[in-house]
């Protein structure tokens, strides 16, 4: 999610918000509970650190905080404001962390709408609170979704019509299997586990029945369970000098694809095992 088209890219950090005005202590507790929920949102819907920083900035200076330093970590946010005399600090818990870029994108629209005057405090509250129950796709579209980009990635790698059907149908059923898990709030490196394993069992199968690829199926629906948004954004955090939250995500990142390898490991060994055995 680039931070450099993002509306408020134009805002150096040290601006001050002409409009700011003093703030009563009730005020100025009110105004960081709103900028840490906006940075929530951004942070548990995958941002990179820098578009957190900016846009919780931009929402500061919009909600008349005289200024205010952020901290991003890789599992939370701290703030710290101040307004005259009075400060105030606190810390905020992102316990999981996911890729959401509509939710993201929301929130960095409404962030120079507050700057500008356009959404009252009120108004943000009730924005925020909208942005974070909004409705997810349904989950039979998500997985007939993922189940046609795996289906595109069988013909990147030289598939034929064999090979689609077959990464069309396993890709689903290896998305509803991931989102399954999910819902059951799983250890997402056992749901990447447990997936990895039907990819790497089912789509062996399904392309052995139709005698069609079994490399090709296997790779092109094992696409969708590398972490890539995760890979880009701790990239981007290592450019700009944010370690801390570049090599945690580098490393949850790093984990992913073990946990993938793994499983598709264990699971070609299985069928090597099944087929000596048929044999």
């Amino acid at each position: 999610m680039p931070d450099k088209e993002s509306p408020l890219a134009w805002m150096p950090a040290d601006t001050a918000d002409p409009r700011a005005i003093g703030l009563s202590r009730e005020a100025l507790r009110d105004a960081v509970d709103l900028i840490l929920w906006g940075g929530a949102l951004l942070l548990q819907s995958g941002a990179d650190t820098a578009l957190v920083e900016r846009t919780v900035a931009g929402l500061a200076k919009g909600l008349g905080v005289d200024s205010i330093d952020v901290l991003v970590s890789p599992n939370g946010l701290v703030i710290t404001t101040t307004e005259g005399e009075d400060f105030r600090t606190k810390l905020r818990r992102v316990p999981e962390l996911g890729v959401d870029l509509a939710k993201m994108a929301a929130v960095v629209e409404v962030a120079p709408r507050v700057m500008t005057g356009e959404v009252s405090r009120e108004a943000l509250r009730a924005r925020l609170a909208e942005i974070e129950r909004a409705a997810h796709y349904p989950r039979w579209w998500v997985a007939l979704a993922i189940g046609a980009a795996c289906a595109a990635f069988s013909q990147l790698f030289q598939g034929g019509v064999r090979e689609l059907a077959c990464t069309l149908v396993g890709g689903a059923l290896v998305m509803s299997l991931r989102q399954a898990l999910h819902k059951r709030h799983v250890n997402p490196y056992l749901t990447v586990l447990s997936a990895s394993l039907t990819t790497g069992l089912a789509l062996t199968a399904l392309a052995t029945a139709v005698h069609g690829s079994v490399t090709v199926c296997v790779s092109a629906t094992a696409v969708q369970l590398i972490p890539g948004v995760l890979f880009v954004h701790a990239g981007r955090d290592m450019i700009k000098g944010h370690i801390v939250t570049a090599v945690a995500r580098a490393a949850k990142a790093t984990t992913i694809v073990l946990v993938i390898a793994v499983g598709l490991a264990v699971s070609a060994s299985i069928t090597r095992a099944l087929g000596a055995a048929v044999q």
